[in-house]
């Protein structure tokens, strides 16, 4: 009897020691994105042990168009965000947090990608946020942006860094990446994006020069061809021969990570299982290149049909028949990996 009873004390101490490591391990996040063209942000219940996300609470995508905003030169000056659009991220941004703080994040994480890597006021932005909304935002290299990319897509799929390549599209940047067998990676980083593609259409092929423009669409068959062979162009002298070679080897599954792939290019596809073909991008083409924003329908109407011109570019240079595509973006691997952010 009395052995029964020790043995009952042991095993309520036991489990009494495991749910606290267990409650220890587990903190509450903020991750916020700022890209070029959204500022996304994910609140997550985060395991910090396991380095595991254990469950989403909120998260929310806002359009805030700093790219647009350069390229446009908003500003008056060449390089310069103007007043206008950091106003309106900082307003965003403040509206995010807001709504994060009933969750009570222990941990505010931050990143920006690539129109803050050319905008020469980027700086004095970030840390004006940092003191009034207390959120700590870095920009970070189009290399490391990549390798969380590759972290985040190697984590959702179970697969190591040398079986996959991870290929993200942003507002003004691409990246492409693998894991090498021997260790390191094999990696391609673009400068043309969602808004910087389409803002190329509308420039450099339909010769519009306005700044009040601001869609392409109806792009017509012509110029859409145009610019699917200006894609393939940037494909060809781009990436690299070893990484080329990899690709068109058609051993490492192509993941297609963030909203592009899955919210543009598969949604408008007929793929399924999160896949689409290039194949089905061609198919839908006939229609697509006709049709309005009113007619697209939705806040990035005007970037549908020009992704569909980058994406099939990349598709037909690089032999790529498929992409399976994630429905995460860099908040993910924020979340888990926080130190991406800090060193």
């Amino acid at each position: 009897m009395k052995w029964n009873v020790f043995l009952c004390v042991v095993v309520i101490f036991m489990l009494f020691g495991c749910n606290q490591g267990n409650r220890n391990c587990l903190e509450i996040r903020a991750a916020f994105d700022v890209g070029s063209g959204v500022t996304r942000m994910k609140i997550a219940r985060v395991n910090k042990c396991l380095k595991k996300i254990e469950k989403i609470l909120f998260e929310e995508t806002i359009p805030v168009s700093y790219k647009e905003d350069l390229l446009q030169l908003k500003s008056g000056k060449t390089g310069y965000l103007s007043h206008e659009i950091m106003d309106i991220g900082f307003e965003k941004l403040l509206e995010l947090k807001n709504k994060a703080m009933k969750f009570k994040p222990r941990r505010w994480i931050g990143v920006a990608t690539s129109a803050f890597r050319t905008a020469r006021n980027s700086g004095n932005y970030f840390k004006m946020i940092e003191k009034k909304l207390g959120i700590r935002i870095k920009t970070i290299t189009q290399e490391k942006e990549a390798k969380i990319g590759l972290r985040i897509a190697s984590m959702k799929t179970g697969k190591k860094d040398n079986e996959i390549i991870a290929w993200d599209i942003g507002g003004g940047s691409m990246q492409m990446i693998t894991g090498k067998m021997d260790g390191g990676h094999h990696y391609y980083g673009g400068n043309i994006g969602a808004v910087s593609f389409k803002e190329m259409i509308i420039r450099k092929i339909q010769k519009k020069k306005s700044k009040k423009i601001f869609s392409p669409n109806p792009i017509r068959m012509k110029d859409f061809n145009s610019a699917v062979s200006v894609a393939k162009h940037m494909a060809r002298k781009g990436v690299d021969n070893k990484l080329s070679k990899i690709i068109k080897g058609r051993v490492r599954e192509i993941i297609g990570i963030g909203g592009l792939h899955y919210f543009c290019i598969y949604k408008q596809s007929s793929g399924v299982n999160e896949t689409y073909h290039r194949h089905e991008i061609e198919n839908i083409l006939p229609k697509k290149v006709l049709m309005t924003d009113a007619e697209l329908g939705g806040k990035y109407a005007p970037t549908d049909v020009s992704n569909l011109a980058l994406v099939l570019g990349y598709m037909k240079e690089l032999d790529i028949k498929k992409v399976r595509t994630l429905k995460v973006n860099l908040n993910e691997g924020l979340l888990v990996y926080p130190e991406f952010a800090m060193d």
